[in-house]
């Protein structure tokens, strides 16, 4: 009797589980159903929650229930069920009912499925375009796969056994003038006004110009180590070759001749000699001069938009006060002073300039370019050479900038300009006063003197 009675009991135990269950189930069903709110919304789900309506063959997401057929919330695709995608096919009034139900729009004529010349081209050109893409992309693999990992650089740069004193202290200063340049840029709010349209727009401040991990000082400084680097480990592999009796060249080794040999160390003899005399004599010669000033490193600081200007050619002519004695090329770099959009357009219409300068780039505190000063006139022999088209003296456009309380500075001289050579991208720095003619610091001569030259 016991044991009957223990597999009533068990008996009883598996159907109370089993009701137990169904009404868990119920219950899930319930909390999914009220999860779920009416009409179509974002959901992440995975049709986890919701039940499946489809995957997307645009972009391959999973659609469920809550999103619903329509557009994919992602490439804009249409989703639909099995059922409805049968109807659309069918192109029957019920079809043109159900697109527009979906989509808001109507059924292009012939249907989903008929093929136009223009969606053959269409397609054509966004496969063209995306396969030279491709080309273009595997062309330049070796760049985009390049890691340039200056963060962990400025953070070690105490580590590196390969930078000097000098340099370190040159990267630290180069930063701390880049963070103030980047202030000063981030107080300026410039606001263009469409009169027309009664619309404003704030132009937004181009800070990478002002991040450190693209500055080409910083970078100069860091290939410099970087080759030190590279000779060092050369250095080291030709030691251990050598002391293993297996020496191996790496690249190129030239092999000369007893003549050769000769005949290119009389020529590095003869280039010794002409240099070591273009010093001596150098000073009487304008060539000379301009390559001492090419050398030294000068630089011209101008106020904007004069300075822009200058660097892209469209003025050709400076007067100053002072005869600054030199003549070669001189690197354009702007005042820390802002321009406005006014100011830019008075001044265009002022020199009467016909160039289009909306491509130009008006940046305060920068180096923009550089110019060749072909020659230092006075006033005499500036209307001496000037031609009916050149403008008159007091035409000229001033190096500094007039203060109104003290009026127009005498002007006694003119720098007049034959080449320029303006920067793609303009390298942040901070001058003294305009009208200033000076020396650029090492580290950033170096660096401007190796781009100009590449």
């Amino acid at each position: 009797v016991m044991a009957r009675g223990g597999g009533r009991g068990g008996a009883v135990q598996q159907r109370n589980t089993h009701h137990q269950q169904q009404s868990r189930a119920a219950v899930a069903k319930q909390v999914t159903v009220k999860k779920q709110l009416p009409g179509r919304h974002p959901c992440s789900c995975q049709a986890r929650i919701h039940e499946l309506v489809r995957n997307c063959l645009g972009c391959g997401k999973i659609v469920c229930a809550q999103e619903g057929s329509g557009p994919c919330y992602f490439c804009g695709t249409l989703v639909c069920t099995k059922e409805q995608r049968e109807v659309l096919n069918r192109n029957s009034r019920q079809s043109k009912e159900l697109y527009k139900q979906l989509t808001g729009e109507e059924m292009p004529e012939g249907g989903l499925n008929q093929l136009s010349l223009a969606s053959i081209a269409s397609g054509m050109a966004r496969a063209v375009d995306f396969r030279n893409t491709l080309l273009k992309a595997d062309q330049n693999s070796e760049a985009r796969t390049k890691v340039n990992d200056l963060d962990s650089d400025f953070a070690n740069i105490d580590a590196n056994p390969f930078l000097s004193k000098e340099e370190r202290a040159a990267i630290i200063l180069r930063r701390d003038e880049l963070r103030l340049i980047r202030e000063r840029r981030r107080r300026v709010m410039t606001v263009d006004i469409n009169v027309v349209t009664r619309e404003t727009s704030e132009r937004g401040q181009n800070l990478h110009e002002t991040d450190a991990a693209y500055d080409p000082v910083i970078r100069q400084i860091l290939d410099r180590s970087e080759e030190r680097r590279k000779a060092s480990d050369l250095e080291a592999e030709a030691t251990v070759n050598a002391a293993d009796s297996r020496w191996r060249p790496i690249g190129f080794v030239p092999k000369y001749g007893g003549e050769a040999g000769q005949t290119l160390a009389q020529q590095r003899a003869i280039i010794q000699d002409d240099h070591e005399d273009a010093v001596c004599v150098g000073r009487q010669s304008e060539q000379a001069v301009a390559l001492d000033v090419e050398r030294r490193g000068y630089s011209f600081a101008v106020a904007q938009p004069m300075a822009t200007l200058i660097a892209n050619g469209l003025v050709r002519c400076v007067r100053l006060e002072e005869d600054p004695m030199l003549v070669g090329p001189l690197f354009v770099c702007s005042t820390a002073a802002a321009v406005s959009e006014e100011q830019i357009r008075a001044e265009i219409q002022k020199q009467k300039l016909h160039e289009s300068t909306a491509h130009l780039d008006f940046s305060a505190g920068s180096v923009l370019g550089r110019v060749y000063c072909a020659e230092v006139l006075t006033r005499d022999e500036y209307e001496e050479e000037r031609q009916s088209s050149a403008p008159r003296w007091d035409a000229l456009p001033l190096g500094r900038p007039s203060d109104p309380s003290t009026g127009s500075p005498a002007a006694r001289f003119a720098l007049r300009f034959t080449t320029a050579e303006p920067l793609l991208t303009t390298v942040p720095h901070m001058p003294p006063s305009a009208g200033a003619i000076y020396q650029l610091d090492a580290i950033l001569r170096q660096a401007l003197q190796q781009v100009f030259a590449a």
